[in-house]
């Protein structure tokens, strides 16, 4: 999972990460060495740790979730928001391996209680008042469904 164009991941049956693409390490600004084998809810704000086990628990029993509004953890004084859709993910022998999610970035926003960090030059991603452009939210729409017909397509074939 090397896309750099969309936010994915991928868990074990307990829910620790064994996959974070370079968009998520990217975006939160923790690269993936630092997260592999932690609780995906490690890295998420506490007012989403029920809805990603509950989204973690329904995936794996072979619901796809779609929409799910998970709150991430970052390093750079930033709140993430993406609107995740997780699927189990199945070996080729058809056994359950875990879950892997695929995100859309709804909301980039400065937390008010961040301590000043100095600025890199670099922008994690891009933040206006008024939220995406139209035009961006059309290719973050596009790219979601594209990657969720996949994740769909995935679970069809098994």
């Amino acid at each position: 999972m090397t896309s750099k164009l969309l936010p994915m991941l991928r868990t074990d049956v307990a829910g620790k990460l064994v996959e974070w693409n370079d968009q998520l390490a990217e975006l939160t600004g923790i690269p993936s060495r630092e997260v592999l084998g932690e609780p995906l809810v490690s890295h998420v704000l506490p007012a989403g740790h029920a809805r990603v086990q509950q989204m973690l628990s329904r995936a794996l029993q072979g619901n796809v979730e779609t929409g799910v509004h998970v709150p991430l953890k970052c390093r750079v004084g930033v709140q993430l928001v993406l609107s995740v859709g997780a699927s189990c993910h199945y070996s080729l022998a058809g056994n359950v391996l875990g879950v892997m999610a695929v995100g859309q970035l709804l909301a980039s926003e400065q937390a008010v209680t961040a301590p000043a960090v100095p600025s890199t030059g670099q922008v994690a991603a891009p933040v206006s008042a008024g939220g995406p452009s139209p035009n961006t939210r059309r290719k973050q729409r596009m790219l979601y469904n594209s990657s969720r017909t996949r994740i769909l397509e995935r679970v069809a074939t098994g």
